[in-house]
């Protein structure tokens, strides 16, 4: 198999086209996509041992309440105050996010409920899901993953 047949097989799968990138044999939008995932996973497992006092990731998947505690304010506190706890939670709530979106995606096959449109990152799905959270107190003790869901289905339905 030559390089751009196998260039080309990776980025229909990775990067959704067939483009052959010039100067690399690698799909640039893959390494990025998975270098994002390895961190999240990385903070995953790095998380707990350095987490914040009186916070930690099950405060996140408990409820809406639990995600607006650590997730609320963290883009904020990413711009005002970078040190290694608030970077930590920041990777935690966007790959918390992140990590439900995908779920729901993959089950997408037995019910498409979403339908995302070209070019929606993952920093627009946590926006969107923080102010469902945010704009629906009354339901905010629900489970994080279920808020999440309702979220992206109500910004993202398929028609």
């Amino acid at each position: 198999m030559d390089n751009a047949h196998f260039t080309s097989r990776c980025c229909a799968r990775f990067c959704g086209h067939n483009r052959i990138h010039s100067s690399s044999s690698v799909c640039p939008e893959s390494v990025a996509a998975w270098a994002v995932k390895l961190i999240g996973v990385l903070f995953l497992f790095i998380g707990p041992m350095c987490w914040a006092q009186g916070s930690k990731p099950s405060d996140i998947e408990s409820s809406g309440n639990g995600f607006l505690s650590i997730c609320g304010n963290i883009n904020e506190q990413r711009k005002t105050s970078p040190d290694s706890v608030t970077l930590m939670n920041f990777g935690y709530c966007y790959g918390y996010v992140s990590g439900v979106t995908d779920g729901a995606v993959s089950a997408e096959a037995l019910h498409p409920e979403i339908c995302f449109p070209d070019g929606v990152t993952n920093g627009q799905i946590f926006d969107i899901a923080l102010k469902f959270v945010r704009d629906n107190p009354d339901i905010r003790n629900w489970s994080t993953k279920n808020l999440i869901f309702v979220a992206v289905v109500k910004a993202f339905p398929c028609k």
